[in-house]
């Protein structure tokens, strides 16, 4: 996850498998979950969910409430349901190598962002 200064939300982008046939239960399934309590408790802002030939892109803004957000929605009934019912349409990129949500999380290495416009001076 990164912050680009103090006040920025935090964001995670997980990379996964997804065939696009399942793209209107996986977001059932975050739709159910969003209107329950979990992503505000994990400091969740907000979710946005991509496809492109057969990947699965999940990017997640934080408020950075909890430097860990994963290690929290780890312990909770909740989010484990949610990877559960989730586990046959979205799978891990790599196999081998699949440790848990961790795994698939994306290492930023590189972050702009623009300056706040000034509003110009009036004339005169």
């Amino acid at each position: 996850m990164s912050a680009t200064n103090e006040t920025a939300r935090r964001t995670a982008l997980v990379v996964a498998r997804m065939d696009a046939a399942n793209s209107t239960e996986v977001s059932r399934l975050f739709s159910a979950s969003d209107a329950t309590s979990l992503p505000h408790d994990l400091g969740v802002r907000g979710r946005r969910l991509f496809r492109y030939h057969g990947l699965y892109f999940h990017l997640v803004e934080f408020d950075g409430t909890h430097t860990d957000p994963v290690a929290v929605a780890r312990g909770r009934a909740d989010f484990q349901r949610l990877s559960e019912e989730l586990s046959p349409f979205v799978l891990p990129f790599e196999p081998a190598t699949w440790r848990g949500p961790e795994s698939a999380m994306a290492e930023e290495f590189y972050s702009w962002t623009a300056a706040p416009a000034v509003p110009p001076r009036p004339a005169g």
